[in-house]
C-alpha cells in the first residue's frame, strides 16, 4: 500500500478509483461531482478535467454551507446541498473519520 505513482503520487487507492472511473466515464462527457475533501492525486485529477468539481472539508469551528479558505464546510452526515444535485460523489481516505459512516452514505 506504500507504492505510489512518480508522476501523480497517486496511491495504489487512489489509482484503482482513477482507472474505474476512467474506464466507465465517457471522456467528453462533462459530469457534476462532489469530492469530499479538498487535496490528494484524486481531487487534482478531478479539478484539471472538464467535468464541474465540486468539493469540501469538514471544519470543526465553520457553519456547514459556510466557505473557509476557497473551501465549503460540510459533514456528510448532513450535507446542506439539494437532493439528486450530483451525478458522481468520489471520496477517498475520508469515511473513517465519519463518526457515523452509514448515515454517511445514506445521505450521499
Amino acid at each position: 500500500m506504500g507504492v505510489r505513482c512518480l508522476r501523480c503520487k497517486g496511491s495504489a487507492v487512489s489509482q484503482s478509483l482513477a482507472q474505474v472511473f476512467n474506464k466507465h466515464v465517457d471522456k467528453n462527457q462533462s459530469l457534476k461531482i462532489y469530492e469530499l475533501s479538498s487535496r490528494g492525486s484524486c481531487f487534482q485529477c478531478l479539478q484539471q478535467s472538464i467535468h464541474q468539481l465540486t468539493f469540501s472539508e469538514y471544519f470543526d469551528d465553520v457553519p456547514l454551507g459556510v466557505f473557509y479558505n476557497d473551501t465549503q464546510c460540510q459533514d456528510v452526515q448532513q450535507l446542506t446541498y439539494v437532493n439528486n444535485q450530483f451525478d458522481v460523489c468520489t471520496s477517498l481516505e475520508v469515511f473513517e473519520h465519519v463518526e457515523d459512516d452509514l448515515k454517511g452514505f445514506r445521505n450521499l
